[in-house]
């Protein structure tokens, strides 16, 4: 079976569980952005809202109302903001492999991202990650998950609490943080290894 025969097929299957999910058949440009997401996997927004057939209010109507329905979910949060098959209308083992790249990818930028900031700036709250990866108050919760994530890896410690507002900074690495840092990273640092 070749890519667009899979592509077809995987349409189908996703037009037919739209229909009985909302009663309703996909609409033409629905239909479009629904089959490229799933043609090509992985699409940014920038690459949607080039369509000369579809106005960039109705492209946010059509890929918020996919969401909603979970047929798609955003991956990205900064300039490179792009959409992906939701996880539960992936049924085949190489689709879950490639929805679990896809996310993993997603959290190591935004990681790196942070860790510059606090490279640059020198500490970083949870506002200001929010506003440097470009997601909403209401993501605050994600962000502080991020946080937490890399406080338990040892690559953070909090550097201030007060007035509801926690500053997160770099672990500076001494000799005795050599044990508990991988080893592969430690090569690349051989200053970790002196003691």
């Amino acid at each position: 079976m070749t890519g667009k025969e899979v592509s077809s097929e995987k349409l189908i299957e996703l037009s037919l569980l739209y229909e009985n999910q909302t009663g309703k058949s996909l609409k033409l440009d629905q239909l479009f952005v629904l089959s490229e997401i799933a043609r090509r996997g992985k699409v940014k927004l920038s690459e949607l809202a080039e369509s000369p057939n579809i106005s960039p209010y109705r492209l946010h109507t059509i890929l918020d109302n996919l969401q909603d329905l979970e047929f798609i979910e955003p991956t990205g949060k900064t300039s490179g903001l792009a959409y992906i098959l939701h996880i539960t209308k992936r049924k085949s083992p190489v689709d879950k492999v490639e929805y679990v790249m896809q996310k993993k990818q997603e959290k190591a930028r935004q990681k790196e991202a942070v860790l510059r900031y606090i490279d640059e700036i020198g500490r970083i709250n949870n506002p200001e990650a929010r506003a440097l990866l470009k997601l909403q108050d209401k993501d605050a919760a994600l962000v502080s998950k991020l946080f937490k994530s890399m406080l338990r890896k040892g690559i953070m410690i909090i550097e201030k609490k007060g007035n509801n507002n926690i500053y997160y900074g770099r672990k500076k690495m001494t000799s005795h943080s050599v044990e508990s840092f991988p080893f592969s990273l430690a090569l690349s640092f051989p200053f970790c290894l002196r003691k």
